[in-house]
């Protein structure tokens, strides 16, 4: 029959078998936070070049030797609010009379 000692001994000994068995080959199951000089560079070269995605920065930073993922690169990228080309309203102002011209010929 087991002791008391015993008994209360099971339960943390297969929690601590089960963690063991589920983070094997995992390494620290903690994420890695990047280095403020590759979140600032991540951040200075999406801003010097606004029409480059994710995809292009990561290859840049991957010619450069820095290896990081490519959703970390968009997860640090400076968000804004408008895309770089014009929306339709300035369209339409820039070629109204061109447009009027092609419409009334």
């Amino acid at each position: 029959m087991p002791t008391d000692k015993q008994s209360s001994v099971f339960p943390v000994l297969i929690y601590l078998s089960l963690i063991t068995l589920t983070t094997i080959g995992y390494g620290d199951i903690t994420p890695l936070t990047l280095k403020r000089e590759i979140r600032d560079l991540i951040r200075r070269m999406n801003k010097e070049n606004p029409l480059w995605g994710a995809p292009r920065i990561h290859g840049e930073l991957l010619m450069l030797g820095i290896e990081v993922a490519e959703s970390t690169v968009g997860r640090y990228m400076v968000r804004t609010g408008r895309s770089p080309s014009q929306g339709w309203k300035t369209f339409l102002r820039n070629h109204a009379a061109g447009i009027a011209s092609m419409i009334c010929s």
